[in-house]
Parts: structure tokens; C-alpha cells; sequence
């Protein structure tokens, strides 16, 4: 009866670094999910660029991240996680701090050259590779 106990203990104390490591998604078999990968992009996006927009005494920049669509994952060689292939689709425009009718026709000539600029209505849109890792708070995109 001893012997049992202390190979079973054995067992789990063995075992124990593999479930912890499994958990937390470093030993994960399955590739982020569309959704999981959609909200990681986003999560980093506003990591650098906050509400995405840049404001100034006259105007607002409003930069959008419209859409993240995944396109594929392959398993990383070295390290943790997945590269993933991904793309997005985001939008810019200008509003105005003033109530002027000056600083709203500015900020109406700003919005059109800025949308044209950048794709119109339709937006920007971009293809990117990153590698993903499952963390305790869910998946994350690490900037390489």
C-alpha cells in the first residue's frame, strides 16, 4: 500500500510542470480560433494606439480597426504558440473640436483628403504574420 502511494505521488509531481504548462496553452495542440485570434489583434492594437484617436486643439484623427480576418496558422518551429497569417481592414477620418463653421468645412476638406488617402470609405487594408501564444488571460499576439 506505501509503494502505491508513493508512485502514484511520484506520478503526479512528475506529471504536475506538463498539466500546469498545458493549461496555460504553452503545450497547446489547437491554433487560435478566428474569434480568439480577432481579439488578440484588437488587444494589441489598442495596446499601441489606446481609442486610436489622435486629438489636437482643432480636429481629431479617428483611426478604426474594422475587420480581422484569420487566414492561417501553422504551429511555430522554436518557441511557444502559432504564426499566424492574418488580415485587417481599418478606417480613418477627421471630426472637428470646433463649432465653427471654418474649423467644420477644415475639418471636412482634412476627413476627405485623409479618407482618400486612405482607401476611402472601404479602408486600408493589410495581410501580417505573427506569432500567437495561449497565456493564462487567453491568446495574445507578440510583436516579433
Amino acid at each position: 500500500m506505501r509503494l502505491t502511494f508513493k508512485r502514484n505521488l511520484f506520478i503526479v509531481i512528475a506529471l504536475a510542470p506538463a498539466i500546469l504548462l498545458s493549461s496555460c496553452g504553452l503545450l497547446s495542440a489547437s491554433e487560435p480560433t478566428d474569434e480568439e485570434l480577432d481579439q488578440a489583434v484588437r488587444q494589441y492594437f489598442q495596446s499601441i494606439a489606446g481609442d486610436g484617436v489622435v486629438r489636437n486643439p482643432l480636429s481629431n484623427l479617428h483611426m478604426n480597426l474594422e475587420e480581422v480576418r484569420k487566414l492561417g496558422c501553422e504551429p511555430a518551429n522554436e518557441g511557444p504558440g502559432f504564426f499566424c497569417t492574418y488580415s485587417t481592414r481599418m478606417t480613418a477620418g477627421v471630426s472637428s473640436n470646433e463649432t465653427s463653421s471654418d474649423g467644420i468645412a477644415h475639418a471636412e476638406a482634412a476627413d476627405a483628403l485623409v479618407r482618400t488617402l486612405t482607401g476611402g470609405n472601404s479602408g486600408m487594408t493589410d495581410t501580417a504574420t505573427h506569432r500567437f501564444v495561449n497565456t493564462f488571460g487567453g491568446w495574445e499576439m507578440v510583436a516579433e
